[in-house]
């Protein structure tokens, strides 16, 4: 089974991207659990290392950014995928030192 984490600010976004993740798992026939956060801030506190196997992050939001809570995400576990999710593209470079598979724009 595959554990995954969606953090984005606004419910249309994660409502959006969990649908999307749902689609692609069921086309594989795969297991699959998704958690939401609304917050950077929300995914450091639950946050548990070596849960989960895929986060999606959206860059901009309310207190911790995207990027720094993926940082310190990348801190505390190594093997977990970081996937941007975001509409803001100039901010790619910035997110290469969490060390994401990639970025995607919404």
């Amino acid at each position: 089974m595959y554990r995954i984490l969606v953090c984005d600010d606004k419910e249309r976004c994660r409502t959006f991207l969990s649908n999307e993740i749902k689609d692609f798992f069921l086309k594989l026939n795969k297991d699959y659990m998704l958690d939401h956060f609304s917050s950077g801030d929300q995914v450091l506190f639950h946050y548990k290392p070596g849960f989960y196997d895929i986060a999606f992050f959206d860059v901009e939001m309310q207190g911790t950014n995207g990027i720094e809570t993926a940082k310190r995400v990348r801190g505390m576990d190594r093997n977990v995928i970081i996937i941007f999710a975001t509409a803001h593209k100039d901010t790619v470079f910035s997110s290469f030192a969490a060390e994401p598979l990639t970025f995607l724009t919404k």
